[in-house]
This record gives C-alpha cells, sequence and structure tokens, in this order.
C-alpha cells in the first residue's frame, strides 16, 4: 500500500499522487529514528549553541529542551547519530573553551591593570593638589586613614569623572558570556590544566611504526635477559662472583626469565604487525589516489561557512573528508581515519 511521505496518510494500490500535498507516494514509510539525550547541562546558552552547532553540521534532528525533574537543559540526538556527534562535541567545546579560557584570564588581567592604575592615578591626583614634599608626606603620614578618605572621596569622584570616561560595557558583555557558557568550577579546571575539558583519544600508530617499537623492545629484553642468564651460570660455577646464597639466584633468574618471555611476546607481536603493514600501505595509498581525483581545497571551502572560525573550518572539512572516504571505501578504523585524511589535508591544503 503506497504512502505519502509528508502527510503519512495511506493510499489505496493504484493511487501515485498524494491528494493533499501533491507529492509522490512511496511504498513505505522509513522507519521512525530512535533519539536519546546526549548530554545535560544547567547552561542553557551553552546547549543552545551546541544545537546550532550540529545544525550547521548537517545534524538537524537535534534538539534541546529542559528537563523539569533533572532541572537541566538536555541536548537530544539521533542514537545513531551518537558517533558523530560525539566528535563535534569535542570540537565544539574545544573552541568554545578556550574562547572562555580568553575572556576569562582577560578579565583578571584587566581588574589587576585597573587596580595598578588607579593606585597610580591617586599619587597623579596628589601631586596635582600637593607639591612632591607634601604629596610624599601625605601617603607616608601614618595617620592617614578613614577620616581623609571619608573627606575627599566626593571630590576624588568628582575629579575621577572629570578625567577618566570608562565604559565597563564590554567587560560586563564578555562576563556574561563566559558565565552563562561555563560555571566558574570549569573555568577554573580549564585555567589549571589549559586544555580542553574532553579526553583526547589516543592518536593511531602506523603498523611501521609499530613494528619498529615492537622489534626495538623485542631485541632489548632478549639480549638483556640471556647476558644477564649467562652471569648468572657463570657466578654458579664459581668463574665470577657477585651473587651469594640461594635467593639472589632465584630473585634474578625469574626477572630474567621474565625479561626474556616479554621480549620473545614482542617479536611474535612484531612478525604479526610486519604482515599488515603491506595491506595497510596500499589501503592508505589507494584512498590518497582518490583524494587527489575528487578532492580539492575549493571543494572543502565551499563545504564549509566563511563566517565560521578557522579552527572550526577546519574540524568541518576534516569530518567533510572523512564522510566521503566512508561512502567510497567503507567503514573504516576510526583512529587510523582520523590520522589519514590530517596528514593529507596538511600536505595537500595546508598553506
Amino acid at each position: 500500500m503506497p504512502w505519502c511521505p509528508n502527510c503519512k496518510e495511506e493510499y489505496v494500490d493504484g493511487i501515485t499522487v498524494c491528494a493533499d500535498c501533491g507529492t509522490e507516494l512511496v511504498e513505505s514509510l522509513p522507519e521512525a529514528p530512535e533519539f536519546k539525550t546526549f548530554m545535560e547541562t544547567e547552561k542553557e546558552l551553552f546547549a543552545k549553541k551546541f544545537v546550532e552547532f550540529l545544525h550547521y553540521s548537517d545534524i538537524k534532528t537535534a534538539s534541546y529542551e529542559f528537563d523539569e525533574e533533572k532541572q537541566q537543559w538536555v541536548v537530544i540526538i539521533e542514537e545513531k547519530l551518537e558517533k558523530q556527534v560525539t566528535k563535534l562535541y569535542k570540537a565544539f567545546y574545544s573552541v568554545e573553551s578556550e574562547h572562555a579560557l580568553s575572556s576569562f584570564q582577560g578579565k583578571t588581567s584587566n581588574k589587576k591593570n585597573d587596580e595598578a592604575v588607579e593606585s597610580e592615578n591617586d599619587e597623579t591626583e596628589a601631586e596635582d593638589y600637593f607639591n612632591e614634599e607634601e604629596a610624599e608626606e601625605y601617603f607616608n603620614d601614618d595617620s592617614f586613614g578613614d577620616e581623609k578618605e571619608d573627606a575627599s572621596l566626593s571630590e576624588k569622584e568628582t575629579i575621577d569623572s572629570d578625567r577618566f570616561d570608562i565604559d565597563n560595557s564590554d567587560m560586563d558583555s564578555t562576563d556574561i558570556d563566559y558565565k552563562t557558557m561555563f560555571s566558574e568550577e570549569e573555568l577554573q579546571d580549564i585555567v589549571k590544566s589549559k586544555q580542553p575539558k574532553p579526553v583526547i583519544p589516543t592518536a593511531y600508530v602506523k603498523k611501521e611504526e609499530q613494528y619498529k617499537d615492537l622489534k626495538s623492545s623485542a631485541s632489548t629484553f632478549i639480549m638483556v635477559s640471556l647476558l644477564g642468564l649467562a652471569i648468572v651460570v657463570l657466578n654458579l660455577v664459581g668463574i665470577i662472583h657477585i651473587f651469594n646464597g640461594p635467593m639472589p639466584y632465584i630473585v634474578m633468574t625469574l626477572l630474567l626469565l621474565a625479561f626474556l618471555y616479554i621480549g620473545i611476546t614482542s617479536y611474535t607481536k612484531s612478525k604479526k604487525v610486519q604482515k599488515e603493514i603491506e595491506g595497510e600501505n596500499n589501503v592508505t595509498e589507494t584512498i590518497n589516489n582518490w583524494l587527489a581525483q575528487n578532492v580539492t581545497a575549493e571543494q572543502l571551502d565551499d563545504l564549509t561557512d566563511p563566517n565560521e572560525t578557522a579552527e572550526i573550518r577546519f574540524f568541518h572539512k576534516l569530518e567533510k573528508m572523512k564522510e566521503m572516504i566512508t561512502e567510497k571505501f567503507g567503514e573504516l578504523d576510526d583512529s587510523y581515519l582520523d590520522l589519514l585524511v590530517e596528514e593529507y589535508y596538511n600536505e595537500n591544503f595546508e598553506k
């Protein structure tokens, strides 16, 4: 039975166009997507901007709403898109936290500078009223306290307002921006760590590098263990005298045998990885050749918004390249794909 994809109405066989909206009927309606909560936050602006970022990244079904029970803002996504959304979240958090950190540190710096300027202005104003000796005596006088401050307060405020026209609107705006995106505790954590909150996954290591590392480790452990065992044997037969008593022999022998086991295991792994090198290199070469023939810098520029920051555009370009590769070659190891597209972009498109 045919269905209208817009009106969700079922028609009898033989009808091909919806009578209400004029849309061509289809054989069956697609299954409704399953949604899930991706994240919760107390900051409405954070949820709002993240959802806008997802919409820009072609995740149009993402939304956010307020959960009365949890008293939190929740971001809702399609369950099948969770992996992609997680990557986009890391990019979003990285850029936004850096902006917030800059604002937070800039406000702290401005506050210190304002205090220094205020102190300097106090001395300058005193010099306007007194000569140098009188000003020095005035500021060094032990009796200088609340009474003198109160007496000159209104006059000092008048001088300040006349001489310095300070506009704090920009600072207040910045303050509101980062405080509505991140809590004070989060900002302190960012200041301490100097890096985005999400943990960056371990970088992919190519098979060639894995093979070299494993082979080097195997050689080192096997050589050390065999040399150590030879020393134990020489000591045991009395040619050299290093160990005395049975306990040192037992401990050293067990330790060296453990080294030998690690060395042999590493060597076995290295031979296994060695067989995979050629296959990985062939896949990399095939994908790189396909990218060279089908993807250009201008094409990637057209797929991103020129009004976005350079960091966001960079992440979007990499995601577009990964989508193209996955569509052409199927699912690949995610960390391998990250390394492949980043290396290709830096070698061919980075100016």
